[in-house]
């Protein structure tokens, strides 16, 4: 993972060469290369890749932040998220085991042989598939040493965090589907092979737009967030073949399709159902920190 730490002088009154001073002691930073470096306001920008490093530089600002201040931003790529979604699972077994009892124990239910047992646990399955896809993007958002926090995570941060969101996501898809639903039917009796066309493109499209989906819902704390965000992504549908975004997207179709193939054909086999609940749990956390970077990229968009 890359990570990028811009340090910058805390007022105006700390010389510019203190920050390549420091540099030179924390990083053995070439003092001269740094001052190339330097911008106009004392600020300069370096790239780490391991979380020693980080710590070490984080540390030492500690000791002087009286005088800088340390700002750090995360460069994940969609393979780095694909390594560290199961770092995480590795590093707390705690979350992932009481993660899939919840999810398996739910799914036993759906098979119920009563239609409405049936009903209602499809639909705290979704709920659930929600609270952590959403708790995820604002995981990756905030922590700046996503592997060391990860084990520090409860299932009830993630209840406490999303439930409201993940509520409305809910009711916004299915609202959304209905509608859009309705008119696919409509283009179906009119244009007829067209019409069905159509709709397979439609759901081809939704399913590669789901990590914005995700991390729109993820914007802000609230049912709003979550109802809205399937409906943004039409406003939005530019945007989702831009540049920004198109590897994401093409990486989250190709990935969780051979995904849920390999976890449906392991849950067959009963014996194979933990792999299966682990295999879908990485694919909650990769969906979640794909959902981060697209709305990385699209703030970074704006910025520029």
């Amino acid at each position: 993972m890359q990570i990028k730490i811009t340090i910058l002088p805390k007022h105006d009154e700390v010389p510019k060469e203190f920050i390549c001073q420091f540099l030179e002691t924390a990083l053995k930073m070439d003092f001269e290369e740094c001052k190339k470096l330097q911008l106009s306001d004392g600020s300069v920008s370096v790239f780490v890749y391991d979380y020693n490093t980080l710590y070490k530089l984080k540390r030492l600002g500690e000791r002087y932040s009286n005088f800088l201040e340390i700002r750090i931003e995360k460069n994940f790529t969609p393979e780095d998220l694909f390594k560290l979604s199961f770092k995480f699972i590795k590093g707390n077994v705690e979350f992932s085991f009481k993660w899939g009892s919840l999810v398996f124990v739910t799914a036993l239910f759906s098979f119920s042989s009563y239609q409405i047992i049936s009903v209602i646990s499809s639909f705290i399955q979704n709920f659930i598939q929600n609270v952590f896809s959403i708790f995820f993007v604002k995981f990756f958002k905030i922590s700046e040493y996503p592997e060391e926090d990860f084990k520090k995570v409860k299932l009830s941060d993630a209840f406490r965090c999303c439930s409201s969101n993940a509520f409305g996501l809910m009711l916004g898809m299915l609202a959304f589907w209905l509608i859009l639903g309705l008119l696919l039917l409509l283009f179906i009796f009119l244009l007829k092979e067209a019409g069905w066309i159509l709709l397979g493109l439609s759901i081809l499209w939704f399913l590669y737009v789901y990590p914005f989906i995700i991390g729109l819902a993820s914007k802000g704390s609230g049912f709003s967030y979550g109802f809205f965000a399937p409906f943004k992504t039409i406003f939005s549908f530019s945007k989702t073949f831009s540049a920004n975004y198109i590897k994401i997207g093409t990486y989250w179709l190709f990935v969780s399709a051979i995904a849920i193939i390999v976890g449906i054909l392991l849950a067959a086999t009963i014996v194979g159902i933990p792999l299966a609940l682990m295999i879908f749990l990485w694919l909650t956390i990769y969906s979640g920190g794909l959902a981060y970077l697209s709305l990385k990229a699209f703030e970074d968009e704006r910025n520029t």
